[in-house]
């Protein structure tokens, strides 16, 4: 079950202030603001939302413990990420998480996961394979180099390939994912910047599978642009959606080796 303060984070956003976008002036450097929004005489809440702007490097946070004054200091690692679901009460995306499977962002799937063999035989494979992980600008993935996420001009969401951390089609936005704080709760408001976007989409499409033709979502930003694939099902079927993150430990130094 899902810890009631997405619930209730998710709610607040409803309520929030539209959030500015940064302009090409303030690119070059992280900005933020704070937005407050009082629901009612007994709810006030505040976001505070940061932009960024550069692709960071991959944190770990580590605890040290001192045992003794004259043993040496032990430390254990934490690993997080970030695992983003749609906010959409009375609609069939409501609650499902981002999963990053052949080269988009989708709703209502499982992550496409890889592992090869030489990793697995040594312990090296995540053990959170059923989640998206996303740490800022990019997917939380261990192989080298790295997968970013970007924004086409079409307003499809999008991750590179694998060793291709900085490397993206033309004219694509990278780090359309901004991250907000909500005061009192452990629920992030995530929002999508680049190409004039309001918001996030989420449009059916039928993927193949070994067991037949399901029914998925793909997520695109709300662009003047933006323009579905023919693959999509029905394209006036799509839906406007809020997300809310919430910070999640993972197994491993990453929730996955890499997304395919």
């Amino acid at each position: 079950m899902l810890p009631q303060a997405l619930l209730v984070a998710g709610m607040m956003l409803f309520a929030a202030r539209a959030a500015p976008h940064p302009t090409a002036a303030e690119a070059a450097v992280d900005t933020s603001y704070t937005t407050t929004s009082t629901l009612s005489a007994t709810f006030t809440f505040q976001v505070t939302r940061t932009f960024l702007t550069t692709i960071p490097e991959t944190t770990t946070t580590t605890t040290t413990t001192t045992t003794s004054a004259t043993s040496s200091s032990a430390y254990t690692p934490t690993y997080t990420a970030t695992v983003v679901y749609a906010f959409k009460p009375d609609s069939p995306i409501h609650l499902q998480q981002f999963q990053a499977k052949g080269s988009i962002f989708r709703l209502a799937d499982s992550p496409g996961i890889y592992c090869p063999s030489f990793v697995e035989r040594n312990g090296g494979c995540s053990m959170d394979s059923n989640i998206t992980g996303i740490n800022g600008c990019s997917l939380s993935a261990t192989v080298p180099g790295g997968q970013a996420i970007y924004l086409a001009p079409d307003g499809q969401l999008r991750f590179t390939q694998a060793h291709s951390q900085a490397l993206y089609p033309p004219n694509s936005t990278i780090c359309p994912l901004s991250f907000g704080t909500v005061k009192d709760s452990d629920a992030m408001d995530v929002s999508v910047h680049g190409f004039g976007s309001n918001g996030f989409m989420a449009c059916p499409m039928l993927d193949r599978t070994s067991v037949g033709i399901k029914q998925v979502w793909q997520i695109y930003a709300n662009v003047t642009e933006m323009r579905p694939p023919l693959w999509h099902s029905n394209s006036s079927s799509c839906i406007n959606f809020k997300v809310v993150g919430l910070v999640k430990q993972l197994g491993h130094s990453a929730a996955a080796w890499q997304y395919i």
